[in-house]
């Protein structure tokens, strides 16, 4: 099976030619998605998913709780790349240029989750808003969408 095969190739790969693979792919959608709104009066808007980790904002005890058994659940090397703060500014950097070479709004959630002042639980995990979260983010989306 060549898609099994594919997947074994990819499932070997370490962390940063994941990340390689992954960019080429992004970079793919978004000149994709671009080419689609050309001379269709289409605004696109691309928003970087906010991660636990990539935030600044001051952690709950929960969150605090969250990270460290999530440390505990993740391959190590794994969730130390995936949640490291260098890694979260070369990808929004790339996703930056990608979005400004294709004509596309980008948007920092985690930029939005920094600036509150907020002593809710934005996450119930590394990578899932909570209601809390879910419902703050929903109306971030809405002020751009009303513009």
């Amino acid at each position: 099976n060549k898609s099994y095969i594919k997947y074994k190739k990819f499932h070997n790969l370490d962390f940063n030619e994941k990340l390689l693979n992954f960019r080429k792919i992004i970079s793919n959608d978004i000149e994709t998605w671009s080419s689609l709104t050309k001379n269709k009066n289409i605004t696109l808007i691309y928003i970087l998913q906010p991660l636990l980790n990539w935030s600044k904002k001051k952690r709950t005890m929960e969150e605090t709780k969250i990270i460290e058994e999530e440390k505990n659940r993740f391959d190590k090397k794994f969730y130390d790349s995936f949640t490291d703060y260098k890694t979260y500014n070369e990808h929004k950097n790339f996703l930056q240029r990608e979005c400004a070479k294709n004509s596309i709004n980008f948007h920092d959630s985690n930029e939005w989750i920094d600036e509150s002042e907020s002593k809710e639980s934005f996450f119930i995990d590394q990578s899932h808003l909570s209601n809390y979260g879910n419902l703050f983010i929903s109306k971030k989306i809405n002020k751009l969408l009303i513009k």
